[in-house]
């Protein structure tokens, strides 16, 4: 609400026109027995008590006030209601010429900064700014709180980053997870660091009760109360209003903490209430009168309002029913003028914050009609996806403009690390492996590493893996038991490879070969076949698929001595048939062992 009070004709005229600048909730009021009896003066408001009780009412709802005088009136006027820059009104002095228009008091989180630029370039007058950050053009904390609907709990403290970003200093900020891609405006001058600080740092943004090492903590404004109220018909709209927010302002809750309106279900064309809640842009919700008796607690009780309503307290149990009854009670009901209100809060572990996440996505091939539709959803909801170049390559025009993190091959652990650096930052991350992750992919060592990250939260996203997307294009290899062999001696001795090749035949496995050759290993899939020699024909059926579903995809089937004396490279996955597997219309089939 924005009051604007004159004390002169010529001064009635200048508040006529920043009222219809404002073009708001407005009201303009006069405090004079000598302007005069014109139209203009019967539609203002005439003040019928001292300067100082009218200005203690509306600092008490926290409504914008516009003097339309000298300076020194609304000095005095407010200088028994000023307590401090975050809960001050928002004060503005124009000169009944209109000439020149000052911010007073609450310039940032009150918006009266903002407001004297606004009035002033519509008088063509001069706003006289003398906030430093404003002059300069700088960062300020509480403006940026403002913005982003957070607390700011250690006030005192506002002038030290103030002075620390016009004196050119660096502003460290740590955001805690979950709500980050909530945070907007932060400049480029602020330096981002991991959450939770580990030093010292200028501005911590947290909903966690604990102590930080910090300038000042920023705490997001929650949406946790409920506003159960009544009111007799026909109650007066702009009596409604500044009801309820003397209410909430004696009761230190801020309208944007309010997460709906609650009462009774005949109240629920009531024009006071639904003018607030849409005004306000604010849920009404009404429950019968068979649900609100329903709700379990200790209410103030009312025989009369039973017998009109059919229920003996509506405020108090409407804020509980708004809360699903599971809330507490934190203002019982108050009464004024035939209004009601009363305030329930949520559950706390309604309000909880969501722990960092990271999905490991299996993206098979990487062409996305051959990603899951689960996995496609994960990637577009990851601020951050993080991998090896190759595979982020692979993702295509969907993604492009996804912050993509990379490494190179064998760092790994460097990008494990870096995705969970990333996710304690606040973001939601995506790391990703070609195939499946959990098929020689990055799953078990992100869960290795979980135990240095603990607080983190990890799922594993299925992919279609080489070995079932590359047997798709040969026909049914793999159509029984069949075993997945990798002949990568980087993390697995050679020795062991041996071994499981020579269990995998003498067991007559069908077998899906990854990782056959590469430049540093030539030689692999002819060493390979080999062994497999020893315990199987060379004329058994085999195969093998190059850039499986990708550009170049190269395809063939060959017997066992044939596949020994083919080039392969690391993008190539080779399948060894066992003792039932053939070839039936052009495609290397593997029985199940159904009869004909």
């Amino acid at each position: 609400m924005i009051n604007i009070i004159c004390f002169t004709k010529k001064g009635m005229i200048t508040g006529e026109k920043i009222k219809n600048i404002v073009n708001e909730e407005c009201s303009l009021y006069v405090k004079s027995s000598y302007v005069g009896d014109s139209d203009m003066v019967k539609e203002a408001i005439n003040v019928e008590e001292s300067l100082k009780e009218w200005t203690k009412k509306h600092f008490k709802t926290n409504d914008t006030i516009i003097f339309v005088s000298a300076t020194g009136i609304a000095v005095r006027a407010i200088s028994e209601c000023v307590n401090n820059k975050l809960e001050d009104s928002a004060v503005l002095v124009i000169d009944e010429g209109g000439n020149f228009v000052i911010p007073v008091l609450s310039g940032h989180i009150g918006g009266a900064n903002d407001m004297a630029y606004r009035i002033a370039n519509s008088l063509k007058a001069s706003p006289v700014i003398t906030t430093a950050t404003d002059i300069h053009n700088a960062f300020a904390v509480d403006i940026f709180a403002k913005n982003n609907n957070l607390i700011i709990s250690n006030k005192d403290d506002i002038k030290k980053i103030s002075s620390k970003v016009l004196a050119g200093y660096t502003i460290t900020m740590s955001i805690e997870c979950g709500y980050v891609d909530k945070i907007k405006g932060i400049p480029e001058v602020i330096h981002r660091i991991s959450y939770p600080p580990k030093e010292y740092v200028d501005i911590v943004i947290s909903g966690e009760e604990r102590e930080f090492n910090a300038g000042i903590v920023l705490k997001p404004r929650k949406k946790k109360f409920i506003l159960g109220v009544g009111c007799k018909k026909g109650t007066d709209t702009d009596k409604f209003e500044s009801y309820i927010k003397e209410t909430l302002a004696n009761n230190n809750i801020d309208l944007s903490e309010i997460l709906k309106i609650a009462s009774i279900d005949i109240k629920c064309n009531e024009e006071a209430i639904v003018s607030f809640s849409k005004k306000y842009g604010l849920t009404f919700e009404t429950y019968t009168a068979e649900e609100l008796n329903e709700i379990k607690g200790e209410f103030s009780s009312s025989d009369f309002v039973k017998s009109q309503v059919g229920v003996d307290n509506v405020c108090e149990r409407a804020a509980m029913c708004g809360t699903g009854g599971n809330g507490k009670l934190i203002l019982k009901k108050q009464a004024c003028d035939g209004m009601t209100v009363a305030i329930g809060e949520v559950n706390k572990d309604d309000n909880k914050v969501k722990k960092p996440h990271i999905s490991i996505v299996g993206i098979g091939p990487g062409k996305e009609d051959m990603m899951t539709v689960r996995a496609l959803n994960v990637l577009d909801n990851s601020d951050v996806i993080v991998g090896y170049t190759v595979y982020l390559s692979l993702l295509g025009e969907r993604f492009k403009d996804k912050r993509m993190l990379s490494t190179p091959m064998r760092k790994e652990v460097d990008r494990c690390r870096m995705a969970y650096e990333e996710a304690l930052k606040g973001y939601n991350v995506s790391v990703i492996c070609s195939g499946d992750a959990g098929v020689y992919g990055m799953a078990s060592l992100m869960y290795e590493l979980l135990e240095e990250y603990k607080g983190v939260d990890i799922e594993v996203v299925a992919g279609i893996t080489s070995a079932c997307s590359g047997a798709a294009v040969l026909g049914a290899p793999v159509n029984h038991d069949f075993c997945v062999i990798s002949l990568s001696d980087a993390l697995t001795p050679w020795e062991l490879i041996e071994k499981r090749l020579e269990a995998a035949a003498k067991a007559d496995f069908a077998m899906a070969i990854y990782n056959p050759s590469s430049h540093k290993r030539p030689d692999y899939l002819l060493k390979a076949c080999d062994i497999l020699l020893k315990y199987i024909d060379k004329d058994r059926v085999c195969g093998y698929v190059k850039n499986i579903e990708r550009d170049g995809m190269e395809y063939n089937t060959c017997t066992l001595g044939e596949l020994r004396e083919t080039k392969v490279d690391m993008f190539t996955t080779v399948f060894v048939g066992n003792s039932l597997s053939k070839i039936a219309s052009g495609k290397m089939i593997t029985k199940r062992g159904y009869k004909l």
